[in-house]
């Protein structure tokens, strides 16, 4: 017979977590910690989840992985949608198998929505959907544009609002139609545990500003030399899909629906990702966790905090 104290001292699941902005250096860390420690990756970016989508993304190819197990990476396809909720039960279900094996899970994204939701443990509002009142307002995005919705959100339920992008038509779609269909906001249909379930390291990668920015902006260029336009293109069909909503996609659309020159496209892109950078920043600063915040370039800092993090040590973040 099991006793009731021992469940009740079991200790919890440990997870390392990297995340921070885009083209912070996150894959190349995560790659060195996996190989370091022997462990398998899981995908916390909510485009990477879709096939076909690849250059625009940032995705990994099988070639640089290292022989890395990668999880919750092309496990849709680009008309299909995919939530917050089903990351999480996604991710526990992945977390379970690499634990069983006995490795560390690393959680690797930079779509804090995801990492929040799955260290904070918060119940997802169960509000049914409503076909009729999301189409009403997919018209409305059409007619008056996605920033109107927005801003009707943020009157409603600011709190909600400042964690969903402002182009994010599907979650803010969603947040409006939880307030109409429930006549209780976002924030008020969710609840919050007070103790995550795991034991976590959870490191914020940073740059210096100048730096990062230089970066986004090489690196958006190359997926432009690369091919993106062309993968855009191969996508076209799925133009109207939250998927090609994501950053680099929607601008090239736009760009070829206008009979726009591409370059207008690459420096839209840039923009947005720079910005894009700037929200998540913000976003990872304010998250409700223990964190971390390092310098991408100082990987033996964070290989000394995660052997400590592994063997108990010491308490690596306060």
């Amino acid at each position: 017979m099991v006793q009731a104290d021992s469940l009740i001292n079991k200790p919890k699941q440990k997870l390392i977590i990297i995340s921070g902005p885009t083209a912070v250096g996150k894959t190349d860390v995560s790659l060195n910690l996996a190989q370091e420690i022997n462990s398998e990756i899981i995908s916390a970016d909510s485009m990477q989840i879709y096939k076909k989508l690849d250059i625009g993304t940032g995705k990994i190819t099988a070639a640089q992985m290292r022989g890395i197990r990668h999880w919750l990476i092309d496990i849709k396809n680009p008309n299909e949608e995919y939530s917050v909720g089903e990351f999480v039960s996604d991710c526990k279900q992945a977390i379970e198998k690499i634990a069983s094996s006995g490795k560390i899970p690393i959680v690797v994204g930079g779509t804090g929505l995801y990492i929040n939701a799955l260290i904070n443990g918060y119940n997802l509002c169960t509000v049914p959907k409503s076909e009729e009142l999301r189409e009403k307002l997919k018209i409305r995005a059409e007619q008056e544009g996605v920033v109107s919705l927005y801003e009707e959100l943020i009157r409603i339920d600011s709190a909600a609002a400042k964690k969903i992008m402002p182009n994010d038509l599907k979650r803010i779609i969603r947040a409006l139609e939880i307030f109409y269909v429930s006549g209780k906001t976002k924030s008020e249909n969710e609840s919050f545990v007070t103790e995550s379930e795991y034991d976590y390291l959870f490191f914020i990668l940073e740059k210096e500003r100048e730096k990062l920015y230089e970066d986004i902006n090489n690196r958006v260029a190359a997926m432009f030399t690369n091919g993106l336009v062309e993968e855009v293109k191969s996508l076209i069909e799925y133009k109207n899909c939250q998927s090609m909503q994501a950053i680099g996609y929607k601008e090239i659309v736009s760009a070829i629906e206008n009979n726009e020159p591409v370059e207008k496209a690459l420096f839209a892109v840039q923009q947005n990702s720079r910005h894009y950078a700037k929200r998540q920043i913000t976003y990872f600063k304010g998250i409700r966790a223990n964190k971390l915040f390092i310098k991408s370039n100082e990987y033996g800092e964070i290989l000394i905090k995660t052997k400590q993090f592994i063997s108990d040590v010491s308490n690596i973040v306060q």
